[in-house]
């Protein structure tokens, strides 16, 4: 059966995520299903599929490499898979991929007979780095958890994580105030967590103590996560995304 056909069965997928990228997360789900039956490619809580944009487009023949890139881009974007890198050979920098737990909830399957993360490591992190428990398994905390295809999160919770991972702590209920207006899910949070990454290690946040950091309210309301921001010049984060 090839992907056209089996779309019309997810329909719904094509609403959430947009029709190309279906037909893509639909493989991604079937190459789950396979590696997890035969336990192959399991990393941090998860079964993985990798392969190269090239190497995709010949097993997707309508779509050339940089669409596959275009698409993989947008499925990671809307939270639809999470991607690594467990590449034995350190130069090789093939990423692998996984759903998320909201895909896989679309599909309607829970994994309730291992010890997985929960969907709240994707959330907005209590630590200071904006990454941590974001994406890479933190085996400690998941040793009593279940996936769970609802996140009991609501907006006020997940404003919690974002004032303490924010670095300006000022004008709190301005803030707020913004965040319930935006009303974030959790995708765009991990946009959201992904740019403050980035942009606490920019240049013009670390000048004169972060005397340049945007107010919480003014980079929300601005929607500051959609800035180009130069590369940073540290290392980047460690996090298995």
């Amino acid at each position: 059966m090839t992907p056209l056909v089996r779309i019309t069965a997810y329909g719904h997928i094509a609403l959430r995520y947009g029709l190309e990228e279906a037909i893509f997360l639909d493989s991604i789900m079937y190459w789950y299903r396979g590696n997890r039956a035969n336990n192959r490619n399991y990393q941090d809580g998860r079964w993985w599929t990798f392969n190269s944009a090239v190497a995709f487009a010949t097993l997707f023949p309508y779509w050339t490499a940089k669409q596959v890139r275009r698409i993989i881009a947008s499925c990671r974007e809307q939270g639809a898979i999470i991607a690594g890198c467990y590449n034995e050979d350190p130069r090789d920098r093939t990423l692998w991929y996984t759903p998320t737990d909201e895909l896989m909830a679309l599909y309607g399957l829970v994994e309730e007979d291992m010890e997985n993360c929960p969907n709240e490591v994707y959330a907005f992190p209590k630590r200071e780095n904006v990454f941590d428990q974001m994406g890479k398994c933190n085996k400690e905390t998941c040793k009593t958890h279940v996936l769970n295809p609802i996140v009991p999160f609501d907006t006020d919770t997940l404003f919690d994580r974002f004032w303490a991972a924010y670095p300006k702590k000022k004008g709190k209920e301005a803030a707020k105030r913004a965040w319930r207006k935006l009303k974030p899910d959790i995708a765009l949070c991990r946009v959201m967590a992904e740019a403050l990454d980035r942009q606490r290690k920019s240049k013009d946040w670390l000048k004169e103590g972060g005397a340049y950091i945007p107010y919480p309210s003014t980079w929300l309301n601005g929607r500051r996560w959609e800035d180009e921001e130069p590369e940073p010049e540290e290392a980047e984060s460690d996090v298995v995304w």
